[in-house]
């Protein structure tokens, strides 16, 4: 009898073992994907356990519905004060009376915000919803509440009341942060080779290799040393060996958790690099980056660099970001998030090696300033803009200028009814025979529009049919030395407001024909010189005479132009 009592005691005590696990609470693990290093992970708490079940029926607040508590601790042995949360639902019974938009969940945190909402409608048995993905967890103790009820305010089906469900929380995600381990912010702007590199003694100029390190443990045989974090807690370290002995420096920067983080400015970071010819930076944390400005400019042996780790989703600020990079002959930018971008500006100036370029993946729709983009890019044949939206771009100034080896541009994407600036456009793109404008390459906002064709010596015509001229003041060279042209339809052209003609059908050596409208009024011209000079085979009302090349001559009674109505 002793025996079986024995076996009934050691059984019941199993039991209560067993049930207080599922009801204690649950230690979140980190998952697959942790940082690193030492890590040290928060614990979790679910009052009443991980598991969520019950029965409910529409309520008029969520306070009446079903209420758990979520408590998040940092762990008590670790000297961290940072904790990446992830949370999950997942939806163990979820029977289809109860997949509604009306069957709703909240989760809030300790300051009351709510974090993530949703509803089951689209749900069913099976499905796992994310309730906090990387959540910051800073406090010793953190309180989170998930509420889930269903919403008397709205209509609900009779079949929901009463209905088992049975759902259960986890927790996975990133692990601790120890420390911050971003870099600081130069302490000015590089100017040239000879500035110093990210405020430390070495020069631009010496160095050779740069590398991301995975650990911060600076080695025996570093010439130097230094602190480069932004708190100066040692967690970003920076050193140098000579190991060739060339006086050159192999650069190693490296951080405690082997994730170097940027500071929000990266301007300049990796300008005026001479002597360095690729650059891989897939150890680099850019996340948290708001502007790349000249990040590599005027960086002349850069021949390859590695941004296939590049977080670009914060980013407003690319002006000149490849600028200078003479020799850089290969960029994969496709995995670029430009969705927030606002500055442009001579982002691919001087790129003269670049052969081809697909920007098919570039978000523009923030986009304000595209002046001098590609200028001088001058090996570039294959650039793909399709899928370029440029509605708020009002700069876009010697955007392709001597792009020489560009036979076609396609524009057909291309919304510029904000644009105010169109000089030098194409100025010197020497080869382009062919340019394909839209029905939104609207240019009613353009001021300038000097030297735009400048030097397109093998653009045989242009279709200018839709351009609305009526704000341009300047032209002068806009057709300059464009030989191939013969004939030039401007029938849409109002220049009442242009003051300056200069050269503007100056050595089109081709031209026979211009037609204009009675949109065309030169009454405000006030600087015409050679504005037809070497025209020799132009006609109109008279032919060419060498000694009458200003704007006199810009006209269709007694001068070299051709009357045909406009169709504006």
């Amino acid at each position: 009898m002793n025996k079986y009592k024995l076996y009934m005691i050691f059984g019941i005590v199993l039991l209560g073992l067993s049930i207080t696990g599922s009801l204690a609470y649950y230690i979140w693990s980190s998952s697959t994907t942790s940082i690193s290093g030492n890590l040290c992970l928060p614990e979790i708490y679910f009052t009443g356990g991980a598991t969520i079940n019950g029965k409910l029926k529409p309520v008029s607040s969520k306070e009446e519905g079903l209420i758990k508590e979520i408590e998040v601790n940092l762990h008590k042995t670790c000297n961290n004060d940072t904790a990446v949360m992830n949370l999950y639902l997942s939806l163990d019974l979820l029977p289809a009376a109860l997949q509604e938009n009306t069957f709703v969940y909240e989760l809030y945190n300790g300051n009351n915000e709510r974090i993530s909402s949703g509803n089951f409608s689209n749900k069913k048995q099976g499905d796992i919803i994310t309730l906090a993905e990387n959540e910051i967890v800073t406090s010793n103790v953190s309180i989170y509440t998930l509420y889930i009820y269903i919403d008397g305010n709205r209509d609900n089906p009779i079949t929901m009341t009463n209905q088992n469900f049975r759902f259960n929380i986890y927790g996975e995600g990133t692990g601790a942060i120890y420390k911050e381990n971003v870099m600081q912010n130069e302490t000015t702007t590089p100017s040239n080779s000879s500035s110093t590199f990210l405020n430390t003694e070495v020069l631009r100029n010496q160095i050779e290799s740069i590398t991301i390190e995975k650990t911060n443990v600076v080695p025996n045989d570093a010439k130097y040393s230094k602190d480069i974090s932004s708190k100066q807690d040692g967690s970003v370290m920076l050193w140098y060996t000579d190991k060739d002995n060339n006086s050159l420096y192999e650069i190693s920067i490296g951080s405690e958790n082997g994730s170097v983080e940027a500071n929000t400015n990266g301007s300049g970071m990796f300008a005026y690099l001479d002597n360095v010819s690729t650059l891989d930076l897939s150890g680099l944390d850019t996340s948290n980056m708001t502007s790349m400005s000249r990040m590599f400019y005027n960086s002349k042996s850069l021949t390859n660099i590695d941004l296939s780790g590049f977080d670009t989703s914060k980013v407003v600020d690319m002006k000149f970001m490849f600028g200078g990079c003479n020799n850089l002959k290969n960029l994969d930018l496709s995995n670029f998030n430009t969705s927030q971008v606002i500055n442009m500006y001579a982002m691919f100036m001087n790129c003269s090696n670049l052969k081809e370029l697909d920007l098919s993946s570039f978000d523009t729709s923030n986009v304000t300033n595209m002046g001098h983009m590609f200028e001088n890019c001058k090996l570039l044949k294959k650039l793909n803009l399709l899928n370029f939206n440029t509605s708020k771009v009002t700069q876009m100034h010697a955007m392709f200028t001597n792009n020489v080896s560009l036979n076609s541009l396609d524009l057909s994407s291309f919304n510029t009814s904000n644009v105010t600036r169109l000089e030098y456009m194409f100025s010197g793109c020497a080869n382009l025979t062919n340019i394909i404008f839209g029905n939104n390459f609207n240019t009613s906002n353009v001021k300038n529009m000097s030297y735009m064709y400048n030097g397109c010596k093998n653009l045989s015509t242009i279709n200018l049919s839709g351009f609305d001229t009526s704000k341009v003041t300047n032209m002068n060279y806009m057709f300059y030395e464009c030989t191939s042209l013969s004939v030039l339809n401007l029938a849409s052209f109002n220049i009442l407001k242009v003051t300056d003609t200069k050269y503007m059908f100056a050595s089109c050596t081709n031209l026979i024909t211009i037609y204009v409208s009675n949109l065309w009024n030169t009454s405000n011209i006030t600087s015409s010189e050679a504005m037809f000079k070497s025209d020799v085979k132009i006609k109109g009302k008279v032919p060419y005479d060498s000694t009458k090349t200003d704007v006199s001559m810009a006209n269709y009674t007694n001068g070299y132009l051709t009357y045909k109505a406009s169709s504006n």
